[in-house]
């Protein structure tokens, strides 16, 4: 009897490659003969209009922080709505196509998920893209219901989970499988190797694979830090922005935003760092709406004479030098951890960031009340604990599947196709798979299926 393995992708470029050798792979796990077939999207169902006319009556719709916790029969829409809808420079415009963007993106995660709740039965595993938008709720939808599920992502690489394993038949949000692997004991050698990583990429960010493209300008000597309290660290405004979960804020605009405000109020010096990636050399179309976006911040706050604007790509390692070693460092949910050891200054930073919150390293919030309550603490009244910080290093840079690893899925898909850096033109993609030989195809595929790494999730 054959099995069914479905997939959202397009059918061209890495993707083509990657459902290949999941359908391979599959069908070597199951022993039975696979057909893939790519998902047509349904219409929501008439349950899921109701739902849809109740958000307005309850006044959630128009409500991005209660949106975002938005559940639709037990899973997670409303994250996926948002992360969407703030890849759309428009919703940054004004609130009147905010809310029309996130009306439409609501409308098309019903569609996903009546599909999903539609296919569970018809088939035996699914390939997703892109987990942390909408397609993230075929996940969700998928493995509630013990299917398997392939995928790919930062920082796992090229993944199966088994929904098998979900003994409890619970929802799963996705954002567990973005959280950096932490082995719980490593070895010495393992602890410099994660403490070197740290910091080469401090000296050098440039060695960080998304920021090799960055001009680095030097820090301006006559900006004077001596009274500086916080410094906030901005984040991309587009990109995946609630990929490690929900904390309270419905974004990281509404979060900077709400941040500069707080502390504007202070007597003190408060410094607002641009990511590098803003002042990228070659930037993409979500990068340059990155910089759009932070340079409205940056205007908005203009007259207050309090705040400090690094408006260019600074080294961290430059400006962390400069600063009273009181100071205390703010970010959503960046690698800021790592920088901050070397220097053993305090950090606030969400509960959702890309380690487990268990391990108690800084001082984090849940809640815009609990964040609140952050900002307002003296220097003495908070945490550090860097116990743990080189695992999580070694765990996120080493681990044998993800980017620097031997089993990442690039390295072996370059091994048959000539790829010029770190591009994935699918037009190239195509071209180059089907001059290979059958055999060389094969070959590929089957080489790709035994580095995919098996997630475990109960």
């Amino acid at each position: 009897m054959k099995k069914i393995f479905l997939f959202c992708t397009s059918d061209e470029g890495i993707f083509k490659i990657l459902v290949e050798s999941s359908k391979l792979h599959l069908s070597k796990k199951t022993k039975k003969y696979v057909e893939a077939k790519r998902i047509k999207k349904k219409f929501p169902s008439l349950d899921f209009y109701f739902f849809f006319i109740g958000l307005f009556l309850s006044g959630k719709i128009f409500n991005a922080r209660k949106l975002v916790y938005l559940k639709y029969r037990d899973f997670s829409i409303g994250k996926h709505v948002l992360s969407e809808t703030r890849r759309f420079y428009n919703s940054y415009n004004n609130s009147i196509i905010f809310f029309l963007i996130r009306c439409k993106i609501l409308f098309s995660a019903g569609r996903v998920l009546n599909t999903a709740i539609h296919l569970k039965n018809h088939a035996e595993a699914i390939f997703v893209d892109h987990l942390v938008y909408v397609n993230g709720l075929y996940f969700e939808v998928f493995f509630k219901y013990k299917k398997i599920i392939y995928s790919n992502g930062y920082p796992k690489g090229f993944f199966v989970i088994d929904g098998k394993n979900n003994i409890r038949n619970k929802v799963h949000d996705t954002s567990m499988l973005f959280k950096a692997k932490t082995p719980k004991k490593i070895s010495n050698k393992q602890k410099k190797l994660g403490l070197n990583k740290i910091k080469r990429n401090l000296i050098k960010p440039t060695n960080i694979k998304y920021m090799k493209n960055v001009k680095f300008t030097s820090l301006d000597q006559n900006i004077d830090f001596s009274n500086v309290s916080h410094v906030i660290y901005a984040h991309s405004f587009t990109d995946a922005q609630l990929v490690y979960g929900v904390d309270g804020f419905s974004d990281t605009l509404d979060w900077l935003d709400f941040t500069i405000s707080k502390l504007s109020k202070l007597k003190t010096k408060i410094v607002i760092k641009g990511h590098p990636n803003f002042y990228n050399k070659k930037p993409d179309e979500l990068t340059k709406i990155d910089n759009k976006i932070f340079q409205k911040i940056v205007a908005k706050y203009s007259s207050n004479e309090n705040l400090i604007f690094l408006n260019s790509s600074i080294r961290n390692y430059e400006l962390l030098k400069k600063l009273n070693k009181k100071t205390i460092l703010i970010t959503h949910h960046g690698t800021l951890i790592f920088d901050a050891s070397i220097f053993k200054y305090k950090v606030i930073t969400s509960s959702q960031t890309f380690y487990i919150d268990k391990l108690k390293l800084s001082n984090t919030w849940d809640t815009v009340d609990q964040y609140e309550r952050l900002l307002s603490k003296k220097y003495s009244n908070l945490i550090k604990n860097y116990d743990k910080l080189y695992n999580i290093s070694y765990g996120l840079y080493y681990d044998k599947y993800n980017t620097n690893g031997k089993n990442f899925y690039i390295k072996t898909i370059k091994k048959y196709i000539k790829l010029k850096g770190d591009s994935l033109d699918s037009i190239k993609i195509d071209n180059d798979l089907k001059k290979l030989k059958n055999f060389k195809r094969r070959n590929l595929f089957e080489e790709l299926g035994k580095t995919i790494e098996n997630v475990v999730i109960n």
